[in-house]
């Protein structure tokens, strides 16, 4: 999600004519930095710039990003980025990026039911001008108003927008796309569906480990494969696999299911434990640690009906 990312700042980064001199300066080498995500310097700058001119709705824009990006656990922080975002927002009621940005933080920092309205604006403005947005930045928007659905359980919904967005490039691709799409078909018990998907993810899995080991060959320095949410894919393939081993849920061929689910949840527990020791975050470790308990709980109560 990294790269998609920085269009956060890259659609905000449109000039409103800040003036001329110091100021237009200040804000070029904060623009600069923000496509550096070097959020530090951006927020010096930006708050440099409001410092002088309280009005310079850029200056608030690339403020509350940086806000976003370095304090994201601090809410006092959190709620200045988010009233940066509303003042702007007050004389621009015309452009998606920046409905989206406000929706984006609002959906990445648990305000999940503030972030629909914003989110869905953007939506709706960005599609009166599809042509000049690109297929990476239709997709963000269409994901992050099905991931806001998501949160606040309107899985129906929450499938329309991702279905979406798997016409875009290169959500098409994004593993952790589809693992959403079957986790909205799990909650609505709907694990045929969820299957279907979870299959799909696992190959675009594959497929994007094996795109970067070819890279490796290439070039040494090349980045290694990286999805922090492997585990929660794997996890989602053994519970619903878990599910389809019982009749009354599948009654065409819940045997097949039932011989493999052990070895999925095997997998799962191997995933969440590496994930576990990579964490630096100790809170993170708790939870994942007490994932890993339940996984094995489950195991032994399969071992136990055998």
């Amino acid at each position: 999600m990294k790269n998609w990312l920085f269009l956060l700042c890259g659609m905000a980064l449109f000039w409103y004519g800040c003036g001329l001199g110091d100021a237009q300066k200040t804000m070029k080498l904060a623009t600069e930095a923000a496509a550096k995500q070097d959020w530090k310097t951006v927020r010096e700058l930006s708050e440099k710039r409001i410092h002088s001119v309280p009005t310079d709705k850029d200056a608030a824009v690339l403020l509350a990003l940086a806000l976003f990006h370095t304090e994201s656990d601090k809410p006092a922080s959190i709620d200045r980025a988010i009233n940066c975002m509303r003042q702007v927002l007050t004389n621009e009621n015309q452009r998606y990026d920046l409905y989206f940005i406000y929706g984006w933080i609002l959906l990445n920092t648990g305000h999940f039911q503030e972030a629909r309205i914003p989110l869905q604006t953007a939506y709706e403005l960005h599609l009166k001008d599809p042509h000049n947005i690109g297929q990476d930045a239709q997709g963000l928007v269409k994901y992050a108003l099905g991931r806001c659905c998501m949160m606040n359980g309107l899985y129906k919904d929450a499938l329309k927008y991702y279905e979406q967005a798997t016409k875009s490039t290169d959500f098409n691709d994004w593993s952790t796309l589809y693992n959403d799409i079957a986790f909205c078909h799990i909650c609505q018990r709907d694990y045929g569906n969820a299957m279907n998907a979870l299959k799909t993810a696992l190959e675009k899995n594959n497929l994007s480990k094996q795109k970067a080991e070819k890279e490796l060959l290439k070039n040494p320095d090349a980045p290694l494969y990286e999805n922090p949410y492997e585990y929660i894919l794997f996890l989602n393939t053994a519970v619903v696999t878990d599910y389809l081993s019982f009749p009354q849920y599948n009654p065409t061929n819940a045997a097949a299911f039932s011989a493999i689910r052990q070895a999925w949840y095997n997998s799962a527990e191997s995933m969440v434990a590496a994930a576990a020791k990579a964490s630096p975050n100790a809170s993170q470790q708790q939870e994942l640690n007490n994932l890993q308990r339940k996984i094995n709980l489950r195991k032994a109560a399969l071992a136990g009906t055998k």
